[in-house]
């Protein structure tokens, strides 16, 4: 699963030359995409079948599930 998200969860990920956030620049991002259409195109040709997905959660609900996931926190749960 790839997904464009937070760039400090990007540098964690140990990818060479990527030491921190300053490094994800749109060179980055446009050599990652080329990437990963470079390898759907590879699977697609070897018989699998690729499902993309959108999910799109709206700030109101991040909202709720982050102070859902605080409380539980709190409580020890």
């Amino acid at each position: 699963m790839v997904c464009k998200v937070h760039p400090g969860c990007v540098v964690g990920q140990n990818i060479p030359g990527i030491t921190c956030t300053s490094d994800l620049t749109e060179r980055f991002w446009e050599g990652r995409y080329t990437s990963i259409r470079n390898w759907e195109q590879h699977l697609a040709k070897n018989g699998t079948v690729i499902l993309k997905f959108f999910l799109n959660v709206g700030k109101n609900e991040q909202k709720a599930r982050f102070l859902s996931r605080t409380a539980e926190k709190k409580m020890g749960i």
